[in-house]
């Protein structure tokens, strides 16, 4: 199992101290350049004393992954199957 961390920012506070997060990370694996983005809720008490937040304790989580590279362009679909699926 893979792990990485990513430094987040503290984008906003909700009216219940909550924190909204935000951040991104770039990994290079394989000839391929990947950026994890992460935003998500935290409660202030879950930080530890080292600043770090695990991230099972991240509410309303969206973790997203862009790829660049030779493997993101082999499996882009073509032409014809992005008009087929743009029909279907």
């Amino acid at each position: 199992m893979a792990q990485t961390s990513s430094t987040c920012l503290v984008t906003d506070m909700l009216p219940n101290g909550n924190l909204i997060i935000e951040g991104t990370r770039d990994v290079t694996t394989h000839e391929e350049n990947l950026e994890l983005k992460i935003v998500g809720v935290i409660r202030p008490e879950d930080v530890d004393a080292n600043n770090n937040i695990l991230s099972d304790r991240i509410a309303n989580a969206e973790i997203g992954i862009k790829g660049r590279g030779a493997l993101t362009r082999i499996q882009k679909p073509g032409l014809l199957t992005q008009i087929l699926q743009t029909i279907f």
